[in-house]
């Protein structure tokens, strides 16, 4: 049977030793072996043994030379040759061989496992580490190699046994550790998985990996604190290590600490200047913090220094200099990105947007009109060329461009709610209200279309409608400000139900104090219920929110008159009576008229 032979301090797994035959023929395939200086298969498997390094010249060929007798001895060195020369298919048929004439040898299956492992072959490689443990079941190697097979084909529990044997048979495997802690984290015990770090510690106090893995372990169940003590251990024993000053900082990046994170971030570019990953961190971050100056100054140097990568670089710089509303400079790097990567979509969506910001509509229109439909943000495209084409009140071509777009996209929810916006936008409700009620089917959010359709309801004068819609949005998104002010400012100005719509307004302001729009209908609501004064303070507030909203000036001003202030009336009629839209103005004029005869009348 192939047994090791013991070389040195170490045991070589590549010594074969038969328990028959003649002695001289054993002492020269042993002397053959040890020449050799065997300690593995001719390759590193997944978490085994080292490479070998190439035997001396005249012993392989000496090897060469030898009388070709098919036995065992002949076979399994053919087989590590062939593994040398990098001949698998070989070297397998050759230790297949060799199994055949000793299929007791643990170590033969281990080397051809190792070698169905380099040919991809992994479950004929978990059948020959089965039998390697199989027939030695105090296998070192065997079990390690298996642990490894059964890990990269994600067989959790099993490979936890096999590293747990590993380490019975070996306690002082240090990676061994690692790989086991790293799987307790995978199959989600993280008690485990630190308990196992920390066992490493305990054993090698100085264990830099030990610190540095629990660091990183702490940090991914969020316990910052202890990811920090940890990672702070581990530079205590290498003091520049970068990897570790890299996880620290993105720790404090994850608790917002940015400052702490950029002093080490600059810590490591005093050391290396050119560090590209250091430069792009410290721009995110420098992005993070609005600091748009500092975060271009290391893009800009990330750029000139990134090679192959700089692409993305200028792509980086074009969303800071759109951030920065430097729009035209953000065109020339996204036109940079483009001129390399004409099917970067994404870039043309965002080009297309700097120029709609610069003022260029025909070449944003242009832009847009380029994204294929197959493109990830075709959708996007379309909505914003579409609304670019309302704005220029080309309403028309606003909605071709949305009914081309749901040829290609049928079922984008988004596509029908701008389409019914813009039904809505000319006045065609019962157009509008099917395309709400399409977007509604489409949807996994559904309250914001029954929002649509509430507003939609209520301009085609379908009050139960507008109401039912309405309770439905609040049914499902309880906190929607939007839907509980709309509500109650519709039954406000309809004078019903003034309590109900009282503690609605109320609620919506709980959830956004400071919104002038449902300010004014709280004003309003105490308005209707004859609550003047309580109507003046807050309908003041809304109006010092939004100063220049004609609803909510017309409203003001007709509290006003309820108290008897007509001057401070007129004034706030006339002021409501500029901003407010031509077919508004009718009823305000009359308020105004009305002001002024009973100032003449004083």
């Amino acid at each position: 049977m192939v047994k090791r032979l013991v070389v040195g301090r170490k045991t070589r797994r590549m010594q074969a030793i038969y328990s028959t035959g003649k002695p001289k023929t054993i002492l020269l395939w042993a002397g053959i072996l040890l020449l050799l200086g065997l300690a593995g298969c001719a390759s590193k498997a997944h978490m085994g043994t080292p490479p070998l390094p190439a035997p001396p010249e005249e012993v392989v060929q000496k090897a060469k030379d030898a009388p070709k007798v098919e036995n065992p001895y002949y076979n399994f060195l053919q087989g590590y040759m062939d593994g040398l020369e990098g001949e698998t298919d070989a070297a397998i048929e050759a230790y297949r061989k060799a199994i055949a004439q000793d299929p007791s040898s643990s170590y033969l299956h281990l080397c051809l496992a190792r070698q169905y492992l380099k040919t991809n072959q992994p479950q004929e490689a978990l059948a020959e580490a089965q039998a390697v443990v199989s027939l030695d079941p105090n296998d070192v190697e065997g079990y390690s190699l298996l642990a490894g097979i059964y890990s990269a084909s994600s067989q959790i529990e099993e490979a936890i046994q096999a590293y747990e044997r590993v380490l019975e048979l070996d306690p002082e495997r240090e990676k061994t550790r690692l790989f086991l802690s790293t799987l307790h984290a995978t199959s989600g015990d993280y008690d485990k998985a630190v308990e196992i770090l920390q066992e490493m510690i305990e054993r090698k106090p100085e264990s830099f990996i030990g610190y540095y893995y629990l660091g990183r372990l702490y940090a991914k169940q969020e316990q910052f604190a202890k990811a920090e003590e940890s990672l702070k251990k581990a530079l205590e024993l290498s003091t520049s290590s970068e990897v570790v000053l890299l996880d620290l900082a993105r720790i404090y990046e994850m608790q917002e600490r940015e400052e702490d994170a950029i002093e080490i971030y600059q810590k490591i570019l005093e050391e290396d200047p050119g560090n590209l990953l250091v430069r792009d961190r410290l721009g995110q971050v420098y992005i993070g913090q609005k600091k748009l100056d500092e975060a271009l100054t290391h893009l800009k140097a990330l750029g000139q220094m990134a090679g192959s990568d700089a692409i993305q670089v200028h792509l980086k710089i074009g969303l800071v200099y759109f951030e920065q509303e430097r729009f035209d400079l953000a065109i020339q790097e996204f036109l940079i990105v483009l001129a390399a990567e004409p099917d970067a979509h994404r870039v043309g969506y965002f080009l297309g947007s700097a120029y709609a910001e610069n003022g260029e509509f025909e070449a944003a229109l242009a832009t847009f009109s380029r994204i294929p439909p197959e493109a990830e943000p075709y959708v996007d495209a379309c909505l914003y060329w579409a609304f670019l084409l309302e704005e220029e009140k080309r309403l028309e071509e606003a909605v071709a461009v949305i009914e081309e777009a749901l040829e290609h996209q049928p079922d984008d929810d988004r596509l029908w709610g701008f389409l019914a916006a813009l039904y809505e936008h000319a006045e065609d409700y019962e157009e509008a209200i099917r395309c709400a009620q399409k977007a509604l089917d489409k949807s996994e959010t559904p309250a914001k279309h029954y929002f649509t359709l509430g507003v939609l309801y209520d301009k085609q004068g379908d009050l139960t409608r507008s109401v039912e819609s309405m309770r439905l949005v609040i049914s499902l998104e309880p906190e929607n400000a939007e839907a509980l002010n709309y509500l109650g400012y519709t039954y406000a100005d309809k004078g019903i139900h003034l309590d109900e719509a009282e503690g609605l307004v109320r609620k919506a302001l709980l959830i956004r104090p400071e919104d002038g729009y449902i300010v004014d209908s709280l004003g309003w609501v105490y308005f209707k219920q004859g609550r003047y004064e309580k109507a003046l303070r807050e309908l003041e507030r809304a109006e010092g929110l939004i100063p220049d909203d004609p609803v909510i000036l017309e409203h003001l001003g007709d509290v006003y008159q309820k108290v008897g202030t007509y001057e401070k009336a007129l004034k706030t009629y006339k002021r409501a009576m500029e901003k407010a839209k031509d077919q508004d103005q009718a009823k305000i004029i009359e308020k105004i008229q009305e002001i002024e005869k009973l100032l003449s009348n004083r």
